[in-house]
């Protein structure tokens, strides 16, 4: 969504259609299965440091923007939030996912110790971490699984196992989970603590993406990725979520516009994806799907202002637009 809830059009618009005739199949399957394995999710991803900057646009409270946006995303037929960046809200937004009946899976307290390298050095502070949001989030039947990091590389599969064992200890009734590249992702499915896969797969490349990808190569490569992804889970005994892609961005410096949201890439910036047309969102869901994957998360519920090939033509003022 872009700006103001219920306006804009982002990739959860364009999935309505596609994903009615499967929010069957996940009511019947059940969010709160005994394992993530069990589960069919059709949801979107959020990066909550960006719901402040929508609310403000919007001229909203951020509580009202978050009702709002929750809701929206019930009506198109999704079942579950991917939240990631939240340090101070999560009580909240299980709260209002909770209102709508959504499911949420959450980031923990342990974030900061993969981001930002702030470990103290004493393994009992990572169980006393991992108690404190099993305490905060467990008590919520809107919350699914604890998110451990986002895209890890594969040096990081032991760690991240390890973790997932730890809350596993303080929360048998729920699991954790990562989404994974798909160059790291056969490591992860290699760590028994995490039950189930989940990959992201960017192929809709814009004008100065590696070779220039046309939408023919853009198909091509990310229904080979979805069925090698899937066909991997299925050797170590797991279902594999896909994390389509709903998203533009550039490389280089840019500015948002806080009274338009548009993002103005400055000179030498370009675009590296290009936001996918709704047919292409479509097709992602529907491939993921007829190559096996039992669940569909799109990135991203919302953008960082909004951004297109229009963006990257040279003005007067030597900035793009």
């Amino acid at each position: 969504f872009r700006g103001k809830p219920g306006k804009g059009k982002h990739g959860v618009q364009s999935m309505k259609q596609s994903m009615t005739f499967f929010t069957a199949v996940a009511c019947a399957l059940g969010l709160n299965a005994e394992s993530l394995n069990e589960t069919f999710p059709l949801g979107v991803y959020h990066g909550w440091e960006r719901t402040g900057a929508h609310a403000q646009y919007a001229g909203v409270s951020k509580e009202e923007y978050v009702d709002r946006l929750f809701g929206i995303c019930k009506e198109m037929n999704c079942d579950t939030i991917w939240v990631v960046n939240c340090p101070n809200d999560r009580v909240r937004i299980l709260k209002t996912a909770e209102k709508h009946g959504l499911g949420c899976l959450l980031n923990t307290a342990l974030q900061k110790y993969i981001i930002g390298g702030q470990f103290s050095g004493k393994m009992e502070d990572i169980d006393e971490l991992a108690k404190q949001s099993v305490a905060e989030m467990s008590p919520y039947k809107s919350f699914l699984g604890y998110v451990l990091k986002d895209e890890p590389a594969a040096i990081l599969a032991d760690q991240l196992n390890y973790f997932a064992d730890v809350f596993k200890r303080h929360d048998p009734k729920r699991d954790s989970l990562v989404v994974v590249s798909p160059r790291h992702f056969p490591n992860f499915l290699a760590a028994p603590n995490l039950p189930v896969g989940c990959t992201d797969i960017y192929y809709f490349g814009g004008p100065y993406s590696d070779g220039d990808i046309p939408s023919t190569d853009s198909l091509l490569m990310y229904r080979r990725a979805t069925r090698m992804a899937v066909e991997s889970g299925r050797r170590f005994k797991k279902n594999v979520w896909i994390m389509p892609q709903a998203f533009a961005e550039g490389y280089g410096a840019s500015i948002v516009d806080p009274r338009t949201w548009k993002r103005t890439a400055k000179k030498g910036s370009y675009l590296i994806w290009r936001m996918p047309t709704d047919a292409e969102t479509r097709w992602q869901i529907w491939e993921a799907l007829r190559a096996g994957a039992k669940g569909i998360i799109m990135f991203s519920l919302t953008d960082a202002g909004s951004l297109t090939e229009d963006s990257i033509v040279n003005d007067k003022n030597d900035k793009y637009r």
